[in-house]
């Protein structure tokens, strides 16, 4: 008999799809705080602003967090979802560090600007998620900050914050 047909034999078991249920769940609640969030941005023009990407971003984590969970609920997991090593819980192990992460990064972009802090940020997700290797992680890192401050400040014309303690804008 094969256990492709059986919906817990995908999840692992009981304890798993409570874990990824509980990761949907979080990951909706994290995705509704961040839209509340971005409707607090002020703006005083309509068009592309400072409150664009982040709204737009948050409402991706919410439809895949909705719909992770729809998912799950009906029994029906996602043959290709993330697995975390074995006996560790992916709400502890995921989701706290990257929220906690989230919450040193706005802390971040007003000490240390946007470039430092978004280098710094996304160092420490990659080491949430495994990546242990000093290069590639640096690498990425400077890559990715360079590459969105390109595209916010030389692409879209956007504004991003310089630190009050450091500031290492430079285009």
């Amino acid at each position: 008999m094969s256990d492709q047909t059986d919906p817990q034999a995908e999840t692992g078991g009981g304890e798993s799809w409570l874990n990824e249920l509980l990761f949907a769940l979080a990951v909706l609640a994290f995705g509704a705080i961040y839209f509340w969030q971005s409707m607090l941005i002020t703006v005083e023009e309509g068009g592309v602003n400072a409150r664009t990407l982040p709204a737009i971003m948050s409402g991706a984590i919410l439809l895949y967090g909705l719909g992770r969970a729809i998912q799950l609920l009906l029994r029906r997991p996602a043959s290709a979802a993330p697995r975390i090593a074995q006996g560790r819980s992916i709400l502890l192990w995921v989701v706290l560090p990257l929220t906690v992460e989230m919450v040193v990064y706005v802390q971040l972009i007003h000490l240390a600007g946007y470039l430092l802090a978004t280098f710094l940020t996304m160092l420490a997700v990659f080491w949430t998620f495994g990546l242990r290797r000093p290069l590639p992680m640096i690498l990425l890192s400077a890559g990715a900050a360079v590459v969105m401050q390109l595209i916010f400040v030389k692409l879209l014309g956007l504004y991003m914050p310089s630190g009050s303690l450091i500031d290492l804008a430079l285009f």
